[in-house]
């Protein structure tokens, strides 16, 4: 089992703090929802959604976290998922995408999650995965070696030491719990 570090800002030489943790959340039905019966790229959709919660938590983590979105989605790209984001009121918030149609692999793959510490700019130890789906997010990221955070309702005994919440408005405090405030 891999042991997490704290989570934490840098110092630069001149003794200033950086902003150098990096949250990377899933996309469907973690940031927005993944509406039934909608196909084709989200930006496309009739309407779109965020998750409840999401505009609030990115407006709170994002003066003191770069926020990553990671997909495993096929039918857009980045430009697509930017569209959709924007159409969510969120886009603003989202720092960088990592797409697996530009990464070359999909989640729960080790080289997906490589991507991300080669090209997110912290630390392995400086990034937290946040996520719905346990075997795609929680466990792929763990397997990197990252911290990773799993959103959900569900009593699921898979990984009793999993660091879990029922909805997003309760991730500050998660990562506060972490020791990364």
């Amino acid at each position: 089992m891999y042991a997490a570090q704290p989570l934490g800002d840098s110092m630069t030489d001149e003794g200033t703090m950086e902003r150098r943790r990096c949250v990377v959340f899933d996309w469907g039905d973690t940031l927005m929802r993944d509406i039934p019966g909608c196909t084709g790229p989200m930006a496309e959709w009739p309407r779109v959604e965020t998750m409840p919660g999401a505009a609030e938590v990115l407006a709170a983590l994002h003066p003191s976290w770069t926020i990553a979105l990671a997909t495993n989605a096929g039918r857009s790209d980045d430009t697509q998922i930017r569209a959709a984001l924007e159409r969510g009121g969120i886009d603003r918030f989202i720092d960088q995408i990592y797409c697996a149609r530009r990464v070359g692999h999909r989640k729960p793959a080790p080289e997906f999650f490589e991507y991300i510490v080669a090209h997110c700019g912290c630390a392995r130890e400086q990034i937290m995965v946040v996520g719905d789906n346990f075997d795609k997010d929680i466990a792929g990221a763990r397997a990197a070696g990252l911290h990773a955070v799993w959103v959900t309702d569900a009593a699921d005994a898979r990984d009793t030491d999993a660091t879990r919440i029922t909805h997003l408005r309760e991730l500050p405090g998660a990562l506060r719990a972490l020791g990364s405030s």
